[in-house]
C-alpha cells in the first residue's frame, strides 16, 4: 500500500490582536516583566492537503483566508519573523487534537472546490519586544498568558 504524501502550507495574518487587547496583554505582561516594551501578533493558518496546491488553488485558499479589502495583512511569510528564539511564542492546537474551527474551514474549503485540504488549523504567533533574552523563568511566568492548557500547546517554531 502506497503512503499518502501530505503537504503543509502556512499563512501568516496581522492583526492577532485589536489594539485595545493588545494594550491589555502588554500591561498584563509589563506587570510580571516591566521592561518588556511592547508586543507584535500574527496569526498564523497551518493548512494539510493530500495534494500539492497550485497557483490558482493558493488564490482560492488566500481569499478564504484574508479579511475583505486586506490583502497586505495575509503573506506565506511571517510579519514577526521566524520565531525560532526565546522571544517568540508559538501557539497553536494541540496536534492530536482536531478543532471545530478545523472542520468548519475544511468544509467551505471542500464547497470551494479545493477538496484536497484535510485541515487548517488556526495558531497564534507573540513577539516579546524587549532588549534582551527572555530568562527561562520569566517565559515560563508569562506562557500561561498566551494559550489554554487544555486545547493548546506552545511550539518551538511555527
Amino acid at each position: 500500500m502506497k503512503k499518502r504524501k501530505d503537504w503543509l502550507y502556512r499563512f501568516f495574518k496581522v492583526p492577532l490582536l485589536s489594539d485595545e487587547k493588545s494594550f491589555d496583554l502588554l500591561n498584563d505582561l509589563q506587570k510580571l516583566i516591566p521592561d518588556i516594551k511592547g508586543i507584535q501578533t500574527e496569526e498564523v493558518f497551518y493548512v494539510e492537503s493530500s495534494a500539492q496546491l497550485l497557483g490558482s488553488d493558493i488564490k482560492k485558499l488566500r481569499w478564504f483566508l484574508r479579511e475583505k479589502g486586506e490583502d497586505k495583512n495575509l503573506s506565506r511569510k511571517s510579519f514577526i519573523g521566524s520565531g525560532n528564539g526565546n522571544n517568540v511564542i508559538n501557539v497553536a492546537p494541540r496536534l492530536s487534537f482536531e478543532t471545530s474551527d478545523s472542520t468548519n474551514a475544511g468544509s467551505i474549503c471542500h464547497s470551494g472546490e479545493l477538496p484536497s485540504i484535510t485541515r487548517l488549523e488556526p495558531g497564534c504567533r507573540y513577539k516579546i519586544i524587549i532588549d534582551r533574552k527572555l530568562t527561562t523563568n520569566e517565559r515560563c511566568m508569562i506562557l500561561p498568558l498566551f494559550y489554554d492548557k487544555m486545547t493548546e500547546a506552545v511550539y518551538p517554531a511555527p
